[in-house]
């Protein structure tokens, strides 16, 4: 079973300097493939006809025709099931199966100044749907999102409106059908909003961005949230906000950019709060943000696509909380919208971005396959965080015969003592309130951490050891500040090429 821990023995030496894991991200020529209407302002992905393969599905912000794009399984979408919605310009949309038919219905925002309507379209699980229900919300309904704000077992909404009340909540009743809107104070002139569990409560929240920056409402289980924060404060007009852990400290950050500074934000909720403002550089006209591991590293990355540069711009996750350089990948003129999801079932995420017609002959969703080669080592969470955060684990090299390799340990606590364990086999023991990602088999050494919290180690990979070999690592750090006196960083998978 420990046929690899040879190299365990090799880790001695410590390094002046190391620079985290970068695997670069390859995305392929984009591929247009033509909408029924105009100008999308939203692109979801789902597998809408249920034969295995993920289908697109598009809303424009002019006309009625919602676009529906049937995969042919090799990421080709030139079979459309497209169909009117009831009224016109759409802004906003998600997927979900509402009504718990096993078939992903969708959900549709008319944005107009004096619109009100949110409409529930009802899968067939043959690529078609049924107008349902009509849901009325706040004037000029821009975004949606689904989640169980109740924690009733029965999906509920929520939709942000860009005039007036900004965030309406609608309690699932069953079978597809909402009560009326509940509307939550504290923001106004919404632009975009997302759902997750920021503060790691067991509970589901919701940012939204708006004119102002973005607002975090904080769920209590029951449908209600009675508190919020300024997760992102900014003088430009915020288009759009994620929620993504970029830190994987186990609580959910908020990325978000401003339109006319070109600034993609950062705020990391850490002990309870949100931590100081990060910004990144985008290129013009920064129109929408999602998150997705692009490089299977196990560690998140953020795309944002890019309406004048007609671009999708990748920052990769460090793992920290901090973002590498970007890699800009051209999609087609004027894109506004995205999505990342595997369309051509190779197990790999791909982009789907929405471009308008007034730049081109037609309006088009442009496919950019991921043609990424992953790199040897991953990323495995989570960590348990101590005295300055969630301790992170890093490796580098090739894991080739005779390369060198290197593991690096940042934000742990200064000056103490760490242990790193290795184990063929993954185990995921509790221990000490966190857990332990490797089967115990060895403990390579015991380290003491810099007075910057860190540990740097290289060596060469040794020959003999078969191509497949996986490992994992992890370590434990003596930290008086985390629950029981110790701090564990990420896991890390290592797997020979």
């Amino acid at each position: 079973m420990n046929r690899f821990f040879p190299f365990c023995i090799l880790v001695i030496l410590c390094a002046p300097s190391l620079s985290a894991q970068e695997t670069p991200i390859s995305l392929g020529s984009a591929q247009p493939f033509v909408l029924s209407a105009d100008q999308p302002r939203a692109v979801v992905a789902g597998d809408f006809d249920e034969d295995g393969f993920l289908d697109l599905a598009s809303v424009p912000a002019v006309g009625n025709e919602v676009s529906v794009l049937i995969n042919d399984g090799s990421a080709g979408f030139s079979n459309n099931m497209d169909f009117s919605a009831a009224y016109g310009s759409m802004w906003g949309m998600t997927t979900a199966d509402l009504d718990a038919d096993g078939h992903l219905d969708l959900v549709l925002c008319h944005g107009l100044n004096g619109n009100h309507q949110v409409g529930i379209w009802r899968g067939l699980g043959d690529g078609t749907f049924v107008n349902h229900a009509t849901l009325l919300a706040g004037n000029f309904p821009i975004d949606v999102a689904a989640g169980d704000f109740n924690e009733d077992g029965i999906l509920d909404l929520v939709v942000a409106s860009n005039v007036g009340q900004s965030v309406a909540i609608f309690l699932g009743q069953g079978g597809g059908n909402f009560g009326a809107a509940t509307f939550v104070s504290g923001v106004s002139n919404a632009t975009s909003l997302d759902v997750g569990d920021i503060d790691d409560d067991g509970h589901l929240d919701v940012v939204v961005s708006s004119y102002g920056g973005t607002t975090a409402f904080f769920g209590d289980g029951q449908g209600g949230f009675p508190s919020l924060s300024a997760a992102a404060g900014g003088y430009a007009l915020t288009e759009h906000a994620c929620l993504v852990d970029l830190d994987q400290d186990g609580d959910l950050d908020v990325a978000s950019i401003e339109i006319y500074t070109s600034q993609l934000q950062i705020r990391r909720f850490e002990g309870g709060t949100f931590g100081a403002l990060e910004s990144y550089t985008t290129g013009g006209f920064p129109r929408d943000v999602f998150p997705g591991d692009l490089n299977r590293d196990g560690i998140p990355d953020l795309v944002v696509i890019e309406e004048s540069t007609g671009s999708a711009r990748v920052f990769r996750g460090v793992g920290d909380g901090t973002l590498f350089s970007p890699q800009t990948f051209s999609v087609g003129l004027a894109p506004r919208c995205g999505v990342l999801a595997d369309l051509d079932g190779d197990g790999e995420i791909d982009l789907a971005s929405g471009l308008t017609q007034n730049q081109q002959a037609d309006p088009q969703v442009a496919v950019s396959l991921n043609l990424t080669v992953p790199g040897p080592w991953t990323y495995l969470a989570p960590a348990l965080a101590g005295a300055v955060g969630a301790p992170l684990l890093h490796g580098t090299g090739s894991l080739q015969p005779g390369a060198p390799f290197s593991l690096e340990l940042t934000h742990a606590a200064p000056s103490t003592v760490a242990y790193l364990v290795a184990g063929a086999t993954r185990a995921d023991l509790p221990v000490l309130g966190g857990v332990l990602i490797p089967s115990p088999d060895v403990l390579v050494g015991t380290f003491l951490t810099s007075t910057a919290g860190e540990v740097l180690l290289s060596a060469t990979w040794p020959a003999g050891v078969p191509q497949g070999t996986s490992f994992y690592l992890q370590y434990l750090i003596y930290d008086a500040q985390a629950p029981f006196d110790y701090s564990l960083s990420n896991g890390l998978l290592g797997l020979t090429p």
